[in-house]
This record gives structure tokens, sequence and C-alpha cells, in this order.
């Protein structure tokens, strides 16, 4: 599968916008409030507007005159977009839990929660899957760290990724660990320290 498509800062607003339930590009538009016809432009390279574009590259399913997202493509998208990375290792995880909780990660309340305004759906939905494993992360976090009398390292976690993060997402982490069940990714004290140096905290 091509990705280059997803380099496009609407292919993020149009796919989230889909992601919790079949929406038709004209909701979008209403629900956003949204006077010009921008979602409907044709795009030069594909000769047609970018919603349709993704539905014939299989980042879109129809569904009568709606549009759903779909998921199959993103452990793909994550094996080569984070290559080497923490969240190749996590994939299947992360993967799993999308295809379980899709209704909770992409809800338009919690989605609203962690961007905010529609320039933040558009520049950072990019993001959406590294927000995504850190709500893993910081659910386990909350597991372990409670068993170990030593949540207060959750607090401190809070305070520094809130002073680096460009969303909300400790606020958005907070909203969605509240529906998941717990991933097990943090077994050990080892486990802790190994991804907090990952994550740079």
């Amino acid at each position: 599968m091509d990705f280059k498509i997803t380099e496009s800062q609407v292919f993020w607003f149009i796919w989230l916008n889909c992601a919790e339930k079949p929406t038709s590009i004209f909701q979008i538009q209403k629900k956003w409030k949204i006077t010009s016809n921008f979602l409907y432009h044709r795009i030069k390279k594909y000769d047609k507007p970018l919603f349709l574009a993704m539905l014939e590259q299989g980042f879109l399913k129809r569904e009568g005159k709606k549009f759903f997202s779909n998921f199959e493509w993103i452990k793909d998208y994550i094996s080569e977009k984070y290559r080497g990375t923490i969240l190749e290792k996590y994939n299947d995880v992360i993967q799993r839990f999308i295809s379980k909780y899709y209704q909770t990660f992409f809800s338009f309340d919690n989605l609203s929660k962690l961007f905010g305004n529609e320039e933040n759906w558009k520049e950072y939905g990019k993001n959406i899957f590294k927000y995504i494993f850190f709500c893993l992360l910081y659910k386990d976090m909350q597991r372990f760290l409670e068993e170990n009398n030593a949540l207060i390292v959750l607090k401190i976690i809070e305070l520094m990724v809130k002073s680096f993060s460009e969303v909300n997402l400790v606020e958005y982490a907070r909203e969605v660990t509240k529906n998941i069940e717990y991933p097990n990714i943090i077994s050990t004290k080892s486990d802790l320290e190994n991804i907090i140096k990952v994550l740079g905290l």
C-alpha cells in the first residue's frame, strides 16, 4: 500500500472523523461548521476528491452514502513509519486494542479533548497511533505503580508529558483508559524503566 496519501493533513481530518462510526462528508462539514468545499476539492494527483482517493486505496470503506475508516492498513503503516521503534515492537498490541476499542479511541468527544480545534486535528492527526500507544502505557503504568505504591511517579510523568506535548495527551489518556483493559506491557520495574528511557522522560 502506498502511504504517501497520509502526508496530507486533510487525510487525517477525514479519516479520524470517520473512525468512530460511518459518517458522510456532509456530516463532517456540518459538525465542524465548515463553509468552504475543501473536503470536496479535486486533488490533481488523484483526479478526484481526497476522500474518494482514500476509498479507492482502502483507507476508507463505503456504507451507503457514508464512509467508515478502515483499520486494516494500520499495522503495515506502523511497520513502515515507525520501523525500529517501540511502536513497531508493540504493533500487534496496538492493532488489537484499536480493533477492540476503536469507538473509545476515536470517539469525537475524546478526540476533541485530545486535539481541541480543527487545525490541531489536521496538524497532529498523523501522530494518533503514538498517542494511542501512550494510552496503553498509561493504563499499564497506573496498574503497576499502584501495585507498588508509587503513584506519585505517574503524577511526575503526567507533568513531564504535559510540558512537551503539543496536544492534550494526558487528558485524553485519562479518559480513554477508563474503558479499556490492561495491555500488560509493563510487568517489572525494568520494563517501566526501559519504556521511560525510550520515551525520553
